[in-house]
């Protein structure tokens, strides 16, 4: 067995073992993403250029992860028969996680920006992965994976900000 199934088995079989902790998770899993993208609605009202930024980051990101999936073509681990699925989903490829990348774009676009809440996004980020894991729908290795994919396309759209000014 693998590290990436060893982790995935510790953290998912934690799943099932307590109502009040598959709530949290689900809820981390499913909606924290559009809070965060609420929360940068709010920042559009006194930061358009950042709010602007921060979401071409998160959507780049998120394109980014859905053609890397197609390419890479690691199944989830549901689709493998392992674990324990809180949340329906298709059965479609997991490796990097999308959520993690459009998160993670945003959170490290907001570093960029020199936000002081770049540190909550990057946690957000973080949780929403570990959530993802939790509830069955994704290895480590996809989250991991998506955290550097969100990195990578902050990284980009900076560069692209900075060589316009």
């Amino acid at each position: 067995m693998t590290l990436n199934t060893e982790l995935f088995q510790i953290i998912n079989g934690l799943a099932g073992s307590s109502a009040l902790l598959d709530t949290v998770m689900i809820f981390l899993s499913e909606h924290m993403i559009w809070l965060t993208l609420g929360y940068i609605g709010i920042r559009y009202l006194s930061d358009k250029h950042g709010a602007i930024r921060t979401i071409s980051s998160g959507l780049l990101a998120y394109f980014a992860a859905v053609i890397l999936a197609q390419l890479i073509g690691l199944p989830r681990p549901f689709s493998l028969g392992l674990g324990t699925q809180l949340v329906e989903h298709a059965a479609s490829f997991g490796l990097p996680s999308r959520h993690t990348s459009t998160l993670a774009g945003i959170a490290f676009q907001s570093f960029e920006l020199k936000w002081k809440s770049w540190k909550i996004l990057v946690i957000i980020a973080v949780l929403v992965g570990l959530a993802r894991i939790y509830t069955g729908l994704h290895f480590p290795i996809d989250i991991l994976a998506g955290l550097a994919v969100g990195w990578v396309i902050s990284k980009l759209v900076s560069l692209v900000y900075k060589s316009e000014k």
